[in-house]
């Protein structure tokens, strides 16, 4: 995956798989789909389409996706600014899975509203956060839960507060949970592809 974006949302299931994660999305929007407000169906993945989504009100689009090789994981990313965190939040509690959720950043200037987010659930409904981002004309640094066994708490002491959870760091924290972030858009296998056709 090329670094061609100044933010992306990435959100990561563990222990699951695209029929479950389906059946879950068709559950919560059963009556959207019956009246044609919404379609899911079967895409390839692009994932450049999730790039630098805009805020604000829009039509929602999101894909789901495993890999060849990861066939309980799996990967979601959306055109909404805070991830669909809700929609996330909702379908994990059906499955009662793992969630992973990120925001990322590489380019931290002001210009481009960075903010890089490293969130995790448990089966059992618990939450790490860690996140810095740009607040109107400084940084900001939010943290609640009790630290992960493979996260460097070290990082969060850091002076320059966007130092202390960058892209960098999230990459290193997604590996530690057999995730390479460079590969997540290679060797897809069931993408599926949710779009909204009109408010209804």
């Amino acid at each position: 995956m090329e670094t061609r974006f100044n933010y992306i949302t990435l959100s990561v299931f563990l222990g699951c798989n695209t029929d479950v994660f389906c059946s879950a999305i068709k559950e919560l929007y059963k009556d959207r789909i019956e009246k044609s407000i919404v379609e899911l169906h079967a895409s390839s993945l692009a994932i450049e389409q999730y790039y630098d989504p805009l805020p604000g009100a829009h039509y929602e689009k999101f894909s789901f996706w495993t890999k060849k090789n990861c066939p309980n994981i799996v990967f979601f990313s959306s055109n909404k600014e805070d991830g669909m965190d809700s929609l996330c939040r909702c379908t994990r509690n059906i499955i009662g899975c793992e969630l992973v959720s990120c925001c990322l950043s590489p380019n931290l200037t002001s210009e481009a509203n960075p903010m890089n987010s490293f969130l995790f659930i448990s089966k059992n409904g618990s939450e790490r956060l860690i996140m810095s981002y740009y607040d109107y004309d400084r940084w900001a640094f939010f943290i609640k839960g009790e630290p992960l066994r493979f996260e460097n708490t070290d990082y969060y002491k850091r002076r320059k507060i966007k130092d202390r959870i960058n892209m960098d760091i999230i990459k290193e924290y997604l590996s530690e949970l057999d995730i390479v972030f460079s590969d997540i858009d290679m060797d897809i296998s069931n993408c599926m592809t949710f779009n909204r056709l009109s408010w209804g």
